[in-house]
């Protein structure tokens, strides 16, 4: 040990013992971040297989176990022709057209975007998909689905919002990109409505669907448009009554019976305007975009849209609000629609456990009286709350509908 001659010697004597533990710790450390690294790497780039449903359940296999709302209202004594449709909650999934991961300090990613995603949701018993949809960033004028850091969620994102930009950019990132890919809306949409209406053995295939487009990012009218013919291309022969185009049926909503929802797709749009950011060029308010969506030909196609903030739209800690903005919805001069509550898709879980939490839990959002409450169906947690209660037979076990 020639090369502890060469230390600094004190009081005569190398610092053998020293030395030799400070080497190591500095050897243990690199190692662990080797590792560390190794592991950030190969979470990065390989994909784990899809799921094919949660925990033991395998959606695809189950779908046949399922029932339609026609039945559950015949055995509930209830007429298709006299009961309105916002009158039932709907089995609504969250992360629409995505397969989720555990999302973590050594995995980068909440997941993949594809079409058989939003194929295995629906064959689980969703009859409503929350499709989160951006201008690509590559190419601002073609819609696509993926999940995008939400600034509110990650607290440095959210201090360089306050302090750094806190002017012109939303609440959601249009580049921070947490799925490790993206998707056309098309490719997402047309599986969903295939699985929704045309499965074997396809027990719902009769029941309504919902389509809900939450629209992130700044836009274009060019951009709405060709949107509007993705979506209008995707529902094909599906598509509601022409008295809905355009939301102007949509003061309707509260007294609509079911019936008129049978075999058919309802589409609403939940626009994400942010105060001070351009969902359109100029326009960075309800008042002023509602009118000009209106006038695209997604708006040809929407049947229902929030035309003031929280007056459709809600997370689990604003639940306490919807009571009130169902019972505005109905009134004769107020915003008309259905009350969904969405947890975030760009934060730092994917667990409904966590994005469900504290006080505002799934089941105090369902009885909160909101008919969409969108949960992950993929959720990572195998002992995950919510979806043990969604898939229990008092709620979503059987049938997707349940009257309120």
């Amino acid at each position: 040990m020639a090369w502890l001659d060469l230390m600094q010697p004190l009081h005569g004597k190398p610092l053998v013992g020293p030395v030799i533990v400070f080497h190591t710790c500095i050897a243990i450390l690199v190692f662990i971040i080797i590792v560390r690294q190794i592991t950030f790497l190969t979470n990065t780039l390989q994909k784990p297989a899809d799921p094919v449903g949660w925990a033991s359940m395998d959606y695809d296999a189950n779908k046949g176990s399922r029932d339609s709302l026609t039945n559950y209202m015949a055995s509930k004594g209830l007429d298709p022709k006299t009961t309105p449709m916002n009158q039932f909650s709907i089995a609504t999934a969250n992360f629409g057209g995505i397969f989720t991961e555990h999302i973590g300090t050594l995995q980068p990613w909440i997941g993949s975007v594809s079409g058989d995603a939003a194929r295995r949701q629906v064959e689980a018993g969703a009859r409503a998909l929350m499709l989160d949809i951006w201008p690509d960033p590559a190419d601002p004028q073609k819609p696509i689905i993926a999940s995008m850091l939400d600034t509110q969620e990650w607290s440095l994102q959210n201090l360089w919002m306050k302090w750094g930009l806190s002017k012109g950019v939303g609440r959601y990132s249009n580049w921070q990109q947490l799925t490790r890919n993206t998707a056309p809306v098309g490719e997402i949409i047309k599986p969903a409505i295939a699985a929704a209406f045309g499965s074997s053995p396809g027990p719902q295939n009769s029941d309504p669907f919902f389509l809900i487009l939450k629209l992130h990012g700044g836009m274009t009218k060019e951009y709405l448009n060709h949107l509007g013919d993705i979506v209008r291309d995707a529902i094909g022969g599906r598509a509601m009554a022409p008295e809905w185009n355009k939301c102007v049926n949509q003061n309707a909503i509260c007294t609509a019976t079911v019936d008129q929802f049978l075999s058919r797709v309802f589409v609403i749009v939940i626009p994400d305007i942010q105060p001070g950011y351009n969902s359109l060029p100029k326009i960075h308010n309800h008042t002023d975009f509602i009118p000009a969506f209106l006038a695209t030909r997604l708006g040809e196609v929407a049947n229902a849209v929030e035309r003031t903030s929280n007056s459709m739209s809600f997370e689990p800690s604003g639940r306490s609000a919807v009571a009130t903005a169902a019972a505005a919805a109905c009134a004769p001069a107020a915003q008309k629609g259905f009350c969904i509550i969405q947890p975030s898709i760009g934060g730092w879980t994917t667990d409904n456990s966590m994005l469900f939490r504290d006080q505002d839990t799934y089941g105090a959002c369902v009885d909160s009286g909101a008919q969409f409450v969108a949960v992950n169906l993929f959720s990572p947690n195998k002992n995950d709350g919510a979806l043990s209660s969604f898939f229990d037979d008092s709620l979503f076990g059987k049938y997707s509908f349940r009257k309120v």
